[in-house]
C-alpha cells in the first residue's frame, strides 16, 4: 500500500472522531438549555403561588410619575386621550390583583375643580404688622412757609412763617373666621385626601375675601375701606377724591374721570391721552415701580386701541417675573392682570395706576391669629376653627390714580 493511500484513511478516521466529538458537545448543550429551561419554569410556578414583590415595588416607584401624569393631562387644554393612553400603557406595567394599580385608577383620585381666577394684587400693596388695632400715624398736609424781604435798615422785626401742619390717620381692623366641619369618615378617606383638599382651599378662599376687602370693602363694621369703594368716595360720586392732592383728605386717593359716561374713551385718541394723564398726574416720586393694573377685559379693549399712525398703544415686551404679568406695556409702564377688577361700565373703577406698596398697607394684628381643631363640640366630627385679626390704612394718598368711568 502505496503512503499517499494510508494518509487517506488517516484523514479519514481523524474527520470521524471530530465529527463524534462535535455531535457530543452539541447534544451536551441542548441537554443543559433543557435543565435551564425546566428551572425556569420551575421559578415561575414558585412565584405564581405567592404576590409578586417586584411588581409591588415598580407600584410605589411609579406612584409619582402616575400622579404627575394624570395631572398634567387633567390640566391640558386639548385632553389628547391617545397620547394619554399611550404613555400609560408605559407606566401601567403592573397587576392589580398582585397590589398593583393600575393608571385609570389614580383618575379617581384626582378631584377636578373648576377654574377660578388668580389674585395678583394681593402682592402689590403693602403690608405692616401690629401690636394692637389702635394704630395711629401722622401725615404731613402743609409744609413750612419760605418767604423774600429786603435788608432791615430800620431793625424791625420780620414778620413770622408759617410751620408744618399735620393731621393723622388710623387703621381701620376687622375680625375674619372662617369653621367648616367633617366626618371623621371623611377624614379616614385612604383614597382621597378630603381633608388636606379642604386646608388649601380654605387658604385661597381667605385669600380672594381679602382681596374683595382691599378692592370693595365698604367700610362697614366688618368691611375694610375699599381702595376703588370707600378710598375713592363712589358713594358720593367720587367728590373728594377729585380734589388735588394737598386739599384732599388723606384717606381718599385721586380719582381722574374718563369723561365718557360709559367708557374708557369716545375713541382711540381720548383713550390714548385718558391713559397718558393717569401718568403725568401721579407725582415723580412713584413713577418708578408703578403699573396699569386691570382686568383681562379692560386689557382686550386696550389691546385693540392704536394711534393715527396704526401704531398699537400696547407694545409687547418680555415676561418680568411677577405673578399678573400681562407681557404688554402701556406708555412704558407694565401692565398687570388682575380679573378681581370690575369691568369697564357707568361708574365703575377699572384702571388703577401707580404704586400699591406705597399707596396701601394691611395691617394684620400679631397673635391674633389662632387656629384649633375641634373634635368635642360635635361627637363624630372635627370643626377646623381659624380667626384672624387685620386692618387696612391708607400709606401714601398719592401714590396712584384710579380712572372712573364718567362724564
Amino acid at each position: 500500500m502505496e503512503q499517499k493511500d494510508i494518509n487517506a484513511i488517516t484523514d479519514g478516521v481523524k474527520s470521524i472522531q471530530d465529527e463524534a466529538l462535535i455531535t457530543k458537545s452539541t447534544l451536551t448543550t441542548q441537554a443543559q438549555k433543557i435543565e435551564d429551561l425546566k428551572e425556569a419554569i420551575a421559578d415561575l410556578e414558585a412565584k405564581g403561588q405567592r404576590p409578586n414583590i417586584e411588581e409591588k415595588d415598580t407600584a410605589e416607584m411609579n406612584h409619582s410619575a402616575r400622579n404627575q401624569l394624570v395631572k398634567a393631562w387633567l390640566k391640558d387644554g386639548e385632553k389628547d386621550l391617545g397620547v394619554f393612553a399611550s404613555k400609560a400603557a408605559q407606566l401601567d406595567t403592573v397587576t392589580p390583583a398582585n397590589g398593583g394599580i393600575a393608571i385609570e385608577e389614580e383618575l379617581g383620585k384626582e378631584i377636578i375643580e373648576l377654574s377660578r381666577e388668580a389674585f395678583p394684587i394681593l402682592s402689590e400693596v403693602g403690608s405692616l404688622s401690629v401690636g394692637s388695632k389702635d394704630y395711629r400715624q401722622p401725615v404731613l398736609i402743609g409744609l413750612p412757609q419760605v418767604l423774600g424781604t429786603t435788608e432791615n435798615v430800620a431793625g424791625t422785626q420780620p414778620a413770622e412763617t408759617t410751620v408744618e401742619t399735620y393731621t393723622e390717620i388710623t387703621g381701620k381692623f376687622i375680625k375674619a373666621y372662617s369653621q367648616p366641619r367633617f366626618t371623621n369618615e371623611v377624614a379616614m378617606d385612604p383614597h382621597i385626601d378630603i381633608v388636606a383638599h379642604m386646608r388649601s382651599l380654605l387658604v385661597e378662599m381667605e385669600s380672594r375675601y381679602m382681596v374683595n376687602q382691599v378692592l370693595f370693602g365698604d367700610g362697614s363694621s366688618t368691611g375694610m375701606r375699599g381702595i376703588l369703594t370707600k378710598r375713592c368716595d363712589s358713594t358720593n360720586a367720587f367728590a373728594e377724591s377729585l380734589k388735588g392732592d394737598i386739599a384732599r383728605d388723606p384717606d381718599f386717593y385721586k380719582v381722574l374721570k374718563s369723561g365718557n359716561a360709559s367708557l374708557i374713551g369716545a375713541d382711540s385718541t381720548d383713550i390714548i391721552e385718558n391713559l397718558i394723564d393717569m401718568t403725568i398726574d401721579l407725582p415723580t416720586a412713584y413713577v418708578s415701580g408703578s403699573k396699569f393694573i386691570m382686568n383681562r377685559r379692560t386689557f382686550a379693549t386696550l389691546r385693540k386701541v392704536v394711534d393715527t399712525a396704526g401704531r398699537p398703544l400696547l407694545t409687547s415686551t418680555q415676561d418680568r417675573g411677577y405673578v399678573g404679568a400681562s407681557g404688554f406695556d402701556i406708555i412704558g409702564f407694565p401692565v398687570l392682570i388682575d380679573d378681581n377688577m370690575p369691568d369697564v361700565a357707568a361708574d365703575s373703577t377699572p384702571i388703577i395706576f401707580g404704586n400699591l406698596a406705597q399707596a396701601f398697607r394691611l395691617l394684620p394684628v400679631a397673635g391674633s391669629d389662632f387656629m384649633v381643631q375641634d373634635q368635642i363640640t360635635k361627637k363624630g366630627n372635627t370643626i377646623l376653627y381659624h380667626e384672624w385679626w387685620v386692618g387696612d390704612v391708607i400709606y401714601h394718598n398719592d401714590a396712584i390714580r384710579v380712572m372712573a368711568i364718567a362724564a
